[in-house]
């Protein structure tokens, strides 16, 4: 008799669940769908600062192919020791996007440049430096916590 039962289990008439081992749940199963590999949040939106006349700066992002930024969430200063004053800071209208953490927005694909116009002081500074905070979201899904970075920025003279 147990040898009956023994060949009915081993027949394929019985089904067989294959359940993966802890290491394939924990490393996720072969041909499972795997997780994006998001960048660096300096890699995903390159930023670049350089003078362009003897009060302007240009703020330059190159952002990955699949990221983008949030206009709304640039902000701009300068130091006060400098004696510098933010006077503009121009950026393009962006386009526009139904978000799920913001609402309704506009973001910037690609790349994208503000123009910042500085008054130099009574002082006529040529040295300082520039605070820059961004935010920005891949499409697959992550969203970067804010950015703020300071460049130090020679002006040329007038």
């Amino acid at each position: 008799m147990l040898a009956a039962v023994v060949a009915w289990a081993q027949s394929s008439a019985v089904p067989r669940v294959e359940v993966p081992s802890l290491v394939e749940q924990i490393a996720g199963r072969p041909g499972a769908a795997a997780e994006p590999d998001f960048l660096d949040v300096d890699v995903a939106f390159a930023l670049d600062v350089l003078p362009t006349g003897p009060s302007t700066v240009a703020a330059t992002w190159r952002i990955a192919p699949g990221y983008y930024l949030y206009r709304d969430r640039m902000r701009f200063t300068v130091a006060p020791a400098t004696g510098w004053r933010l006077v503009t800071a121009a950026l393009p209208a962006g386009d526009p996007k139904a978000d799920p953490y913001f609402g309704e927005t506009r973001v910037f694909h690609d790349a994208v440049q503000a123009s910042l116009e500085l008054d130099r002081g009574a002082a006529d500074t040529a040295a300082g430096s520039i605070t820059i905070t961004y935010q920005g979201c891949a499409e697959a899904g992550l969203c970067y916590p804010p950015v703020t970075r300071e460049f130090p920025v020679d002006l040329p003279a007038r």
